[in-house]
């Protein structure tokens, strides 16, 4: 498994993620989601690769000096389960705290359980919840960094 760490969103970058975000979460509104990019500037991406293809990412940008806000992630569905999102997710973390964060911030549904328990596995804590305008309930979570 190969890790890359990317920092801007490059042409054959944007192309890798056209194609594994469907495979992981089953649809993909691509304005939307590229959307992001414009108004947060200071991203951090890390793609796992098997074999030179993209096979699951973890993304997430400053939300502000101190805080860093992992916002999408996931891997396909046939390399589920080798602990590929709990190394993303360590490789991500380390990478925080070498850039001087001292926390984590993210946020789930309940439609992803792997996702909840992985995150109060790593020492996340459940800071409060919202409703998205779909009406669909929202998990925040919040780790301090060492």
């Amino acid at each position: 498994m190969k890790f890359i760490f990317y920092f801007e969103l490059t042409p054959k970058l944007k192309k890798e993620i056209e194609e594994i975000y469907p495979q992981v979460f089953g649809t993909f509104d691509k304005e939307k989601f590229f959307d992001r990019f414009e108004y947060h500037k200071k991203f951090m991406m890390i793609m796992a690769y098997k074999k030179d293809e993209p096979v699951a990412f973890k993304f997430g940008y400053a939300q502000d000096r101190d805080t860093f806000y992992s916002w999408t992630g996931g891997v396909i569905p046939s390399e589920r389960r080798q602990g590929i999102a709990e190394e993303l997710m360590r490789r991500q973390h380390d990478w925080c705290i070498e850039n001087k964060y001292k926390f984590v911030e993210t946020r789930s549904r309940n439609k992803f359980p792997e996702m909840l328990a992985l995150n109060i596995k790593h020492g996340f804590k459940i800071t409060g919840t919202f409703t998205e305008t779909d009406g669909a309930p929202k998990i925040i979570f919040k780790k301090e960094l060492v």
